[in-house]
């Protein structure tokens, strides 16, 4: 999966209707990954967001280490754990992101009700849950979904009964836990 950079005015929802200044308030973000190799399909994830206030600053792991503040919600690419295709999976607890003055582990980033994609299939999960595991620490690393994890149990996909894979997902504000993410769109293209 990519994520792909459109022009910062194209990226306002609705795109083609012109706004205000104070009406810019939605916006979205892509996903696309090959459908099958053997087809001209593309699989693309829109995501739309709300963006808080004006000063709302968001994360981006593609940014400039030392500026890594954006003003827009985007999706970021996180790793996780999953054992035996259930239904949680575990962030890696040391996967820090930086977004102005704030360093921030990705557990962080998952809020109940938010929505995550699967790097490899670009499959949707939900969120149900977030739990803080033995030992308790404070970070709930541990992610309880709506349907088992990869790929709904089916190892065709190239998946190990466990081990580690990517989802992306968009955290909230730098200093929120407001999920921004509103509405995900998924659909194959022909090209």
């Amino acid at each position: 999966v990519r994520a792909t950079a459109f022009p910062a005015n194209e990226r306002y929802y609705p795109s083609l209707v012109p706004l205000k200044e104070e009406d810019k308030r939605y916006c979205w973000s892509i996903l696309a990954r090959r459908a099958d190799t053997n087809t001209n399909q593309v699989q693309t994830t829109v995501l739309v967001c709300r963006m808080q206030g004006g000063s709302a600053k968001y994360y981006d792991m593609d940014a400039p280490p030392n500026n890594r503040d954006n003003l827009w919600p985007v999706p970021v690419k996180v790793t996780v754990k999953y054992t035996a295709f259930g239904k949680t999976i575990t962030v890696e607890p040391n996967t820090q992101f930086n977004a102005g003055t704030e360093t921030l582990t990705a557990c962080r980033f998952f809020t109940e009700g938010c929505m995550i994609v699967e790097d490899k299939t670009g499959y949707l999960y939900k969120v149900m849950e977030t739990q803080d595991v033995s030992p308790k620490d404070g970070f709930r690393e541990t992610l309880v979904l709506n349907k088992d994890f990869p790929n709904n149990g089916v190892t065709g996909a190239g998946f190990p009964s466990s081990g580690t894979a990517y989802i992306w997902v968009v955290p909230p504000a730098v200093g929120s836990g407001r999920n921004p993410c509103i509405r995900v769109w998924q659909a194959n293209l022909t090209f």
